[in-house]
């Protein structure tokens, strides 16, 4: 890296005084004389205005009382020099409570020291001495962080029908919610939902599949929420577009040959667009010897019962959810009792992880229902006397060639179609589902990648109906959380675009994973939503003006905070890897080698200017660890992360310069074992001064 690179990345310190608190964990941190060292060398420091050495900082009182001291000596910044006991402590934790600067704090970790060394007191000191100390100039690198109490519109659009959506409606207008339901049709109790719901405590009514009570509470809950006087309907309503943030959405509805834009700071979807997966390009509708599951569940509550042959095929084109499951296992059981002479279910795995559903299944099977493992290779055929279904078997790998009466196309696909507003302000594309956060780890099913944007109902067909009451509670509660008595208090510490170095390339607003970046015409720059955005500093990495940073994380304070001595550098995800290093280390690992581990965000705050800048400074090796991509809590973060240490590995190659220096690894926060393996044996190398990369275990860099 140049030196005008170098020098770019360090901004003027600011001003303020430090005080650092070292926690001697009761007699027991470095060893006999070790923490006095520690203590006399920072008391020296010129940046180090106070140091008050205390027994146990464990508690959140003994933390208050010490940091009331560093107050009463004039100094409104903290180092914590520590474990991580004392985090609770950390930025926006009551800091100002005793007179320092929310925001202004940071932790030394010198506990873990502890376990990265095996000789005496004064080897721990002096790796205690400079961890403080890098800790000292981070500090001075912060600005206060202020908070911010920002209005929001106090209402909540509620769209679609059936009870899930009444039942949001009706508890958000009893909190006192100004509620606009939304449906597409006239009646919202005329929902897909609904009959599925009905089918299915009519058909086991001697199980509690749903856990949703008589069959006439619906239509009762439905009938009270379209009374509240809180509540508003727009019936026969579609979208037409809705744009903006969290606390600040307008919405568009057309409503016959008019339309309607109401404003709302919260949007809670049911959904119920449940569309049928195509076969062969014709709709099954149009063919007698083929049905959608809503199209049985129609015939069954009428009382027309199919006879014959019956085929329920799921999974025709991707695994389906349990609430197709949970259907297609009662349909096919009813069939058989009602004297269909054979009845087959066709489905990639039989998933019944779920409640009830294993009693379902079995109680399926023992009526005699046939079932079908294929392995996606399956096709579907009108003939003269019904249909043809040709499968590979995928447990005994031969084709099966079977003719039936009917053929229900058991795929329930909650999905709008591309193009709708909604999918768009959600930033999906391709047909895909609302609950994009339904199958990562971090977020409840309620949620989706949108701040103030929240689902419930059969989230992507993957709920449980019996789940509908507790992620309508929670939805609710969000949006109560969200909007408040019309103010949302929050740290003023979103990413922050300087608009005199923004370039208005868009970068930023096309890559943020929660569409919390807008572009401000008046400005001319990119404007961040301070309540939208999740703080990952994605937007920041991503940046090719440098005109974004993340408090808290900037490049100064990273800048400040890596050291000239150590030779390995560990970029951790907060989530994730930072959790894992900090159990891996603190068992003690044998290597002698300087590792510091320097928590982040997200990996995908992690940009190829911080890996360069740890090279320089005397690094040996860099690591950047983060979530699995699929799981990452900020959708594409560790993605971008990966991909972003892939091209700085391929660039140092074509520079002629050691790219296996730089390692790119994935692994959760109870993963020290993994740490260990990625960081280790590397760290051991550095002694022998062996190939790191020959010593290194398998799957180092196969993330």
């Amino acid at each position: 890296m140049s030196k005008e690179a170098a020098t770019d990345l360090c901004s003027p310190v600011s001003p303020g005084t430090v005080g650092v608190l070292l926690c001697g964990c009761h007699g027991t941190m470095g060893g006999p004389g070790g923490l006095d060292a520690v203590h006399a060398a920072l008391a020296s420091d010129p940046d180090v205005a106070a140091v008050l050495s205390c027994p146990d900082l464990c508690s959140a009182q003994g933390i208050e009382d010490a940091a009331t001291k560093l107050a009463a000596a004039s100094c409104d910044r903290a180092v914590l020099a520590g474990c991580k006991a004392m985090e609770s402590f950390l930025p926006g934790q009551g800091t100002a409570q005793v007179g320092l600067a929310d925001g202004c704090s940071a932790l030394a970790m010198i506990r873990d020291v502890c376990g990265q060394v095996s000789e005496g007191g004064q080897v721990w000191s002096e790796r205690a001495i400079e961890v403080t100390r890098n800790a000292v100039r981070r500090v001075l690198a912060q600005r206060e962080i202020e908070s911010l109490k920002l209005p929001v519109i106090p209402a909540v659009m509620v769209l679609g029908g059936g009870q899930a959506a009444a039942m949001g409606v009706l508890a958000l207008a009893e909190a006192g919610r100004d509620v606009h339901w939304v449906v597409a049709g006239a009646d919202p109790e005329a929902d897909t939902l609904s009959e599925f719901g009905r089918f299915l405590r009519r058909t086991f009514s001697q199980v509690d599949c749903l856990g949703c009570g008589e069959p006439d509470e619906e239509s009762r809950t439905v009938r009270q929420a379209q009374a509240h006087p809180r509540v508003t309907m727009h019936t026969n309503a579609m979208l037409s577009w809705c744009c903006g943030q969290a606390g600040h959405f307008e919405v568009a509805l057309t409503v016959g040959e008019g339309q309607d834009v109401v404003p709302v700071g919260a949007l809670v979807a049911s959904l119920t667009d449940l569309a049928m997966l195509p076969v062969d390009g014709a709709s099954a509708h149009e063919r007698t010897s083929m049905t959608d599951l809503l199209g049985l569940v129609r015939q069954l509550d009428e009382g027309t019962i199919p006879k014959g042959r019956i085929a329920l095929v799921l999974d025709a084109d991707r695994e389906q959810g349990r609430l197709a499951n949970m259907l297609s296992l009662a349909a096919a059981r009813f069939l058989v009792e009602a004297g269909a002479s054979c009845v087959r279910v066709y489905c990639r795995h039989v998933r019944v992880a779920g409640k009830h559903l294993e009693a379902l299944y079995r109680s399926a099977r023992a009526a005699g229902v046939e079932f079908v493992r294929h392995d996606g290779d399956l096709s579907i055929s009108s003939t003269a006397e019904g249909s043809q279904i040709v499968a590979t078997d995928a447990q005994l790998g031969c084709v099966l060639d079977y003719s039936v009466d009917l053929v229900v196309q058991a795929g329930i696909a909650p999905m709008l179609p591309e193009g709708t507003p909604l999918v768009s302000l959600l930033n999906r594309t391709g047909r895909s589902t609302l609950g994009p956060a339904s199958r990562n780890v971090w977020f409840q099913p309620h949620m989706t990648n949108r701040p103030g944007i929240f689902v419930v109902g059969a989230d992507g067909s993957d709920l449980d109906l019996g789940r509908v009451d507790s992620d309508v509670g929670q939805a609710v509660a969000d949006s109560e959380a969200l909007l408040g008595d019309g103010a949302y208090i929050c740290a003023d510490d979103a990413a922050d675009i300087d608009p005199e170095k923004c370039v208005a390339c868009l970068t930023c607003i096309r890559i943020c994973p929660h569409k919390a970046i807008d572009f401000d015409s008046e400005k001319e720059s990119a404007v961040t939503s301070k309540i939208a955005c999740r703080r990952c500093g994605v937007c920041a990495a991503e940046c090719p003006a440098r005109a974004i940073q993340l408090p808290r994380y900037t490049d100064a304070e990273l800048d400040a905070e890596l050291e000239q001595h150590s030779e390995i550098a560990v970029f951790a995800c907060a989530n994730s890897a930072a959790p894992a290093a900090a159990s891996a280390i603190r068992v003690g690992w044998g290597a002698k080698a300087a590792v510091q581990v320097i928590p982040v965000p997200c990996a995908g705050k992690v940009d190829s200017r911080h890996i360069l800048m740890a090279l320089e400074r005397g690094a040996k090796h860099v690591f950047v660890l983060g979530c699995n991509p699929e799981s990452c809590q900020y959708i594409d973060g560790a993605s971008r992360a990966r991909t972003r240490t892939a091209e700085l590995k391929e660039l140092l190659g074509q520079a002629g310069l050691d790219a296996g220096r730089v390692h790119w690894g994935a692994l959760i926060s109870g993963e020290q074992e993994r740490f260990l393996a990625m960081v280790h044996e590397v760290a051991l190398s550095l002694e022998t001064e062996t190939d790191p990369e020959r010593s290194m275990t398998a799957g180092v860099n196969a993330q």
